[in-house]
C-alpha cells in the first residue's frame, strides 16, 4: 500500500528522518503512532492521492512548468506540453501566463483556431502532474463550421 501512495510514502519517510537519534524503543513508539493514525484516516489518504485540481498557470508555477515543458517524456508521439508556449507566448512564461486566460475568449490565437480554455493539473501537493494541452484544453465556443451538419444552415 505504501509505494502505491505518494503523500503517505512522503509522510512516513518525513517521519523516518524526524526519529534520526531516537532510541529504538521511542523509534518503534513513533512508528506504531504513525501506523495508528494512518489506518484511523486511511481513505482520506486515498482521497488526498487522487485529488487533481485544474487551474491556471501563475508566476509561482514558473519553475514547476519549465521543468515539466522541457521533460522529453512530453515529447512522445507529438504531444505538445503548452499549446501556444511557442507559437503565442514565444517561449516566455510571464506572457503565457498573461495571455493563456484569454484564448478561451478566442483573443490573441490564429483566426482559424477554435477559442479554448488552457488549464494545468495539480496534484494535492501543489505538483503540476499534466500540461495546459489539448487533452485537458475545454472548447467554450464552437465556429460555424464545426457545428454545421448536411442541410443544416448556420
Amino acid at each position: 500500500m505504501l509505494q502505491s501512495y505518494v503523500v503517505l510514502k512522503n509522510e512516513y519517510n518525513q517521519m523516518k528522518e524526524s526519529c534520526a537519534g531516537l532510541s529504538e524503543d521511542d523509534y518503534r513508539l513513533k512508528k506504531s503512532e504513525f501506523i495508528e493514525n494512518v489506518l484511523k484516516v486511511g481513505s482520506d489518504y486515498a482521497k488526498k492521492e487522487s485529488l487533481i485540481i485544474l487551474r491556471h498557470l501563475t508566476l509561482a508555477d514558473k519553475d514547476k512548468f519549465l521543468e515539466a515543458n522541457s521533460d522529453p517524456s512530453w515529447m512522445k508521439e507529438g504531444f505538445i506540453f503548452a499549446h501556444y508556449w511557442e507559437l503565442i507566448a514565444n517561449q516566455d512564461f510571464e506572457k503565457f501566463v498573461k495571455l493563456s486566460p484569454d484564448f478561451a475568449k478566442g483573443l490573441h490565437i490564429p483566426s482559424d483556431h477554435v477559442p479554448c480554455t488552457l488549464l494545468s493539473a495539480f496534484n494535492a501537493d501543489g505538483d503540476l502532474v499534466g500540461s495546459p494541452n489539448r487533452r485537458q484544453k475545454k472548447r467554450r465556443d464552437r465556429d460555424k463550421k464545426f457545428l454545421k451538419s448536411p442541410g443544416e444552415s448556420p
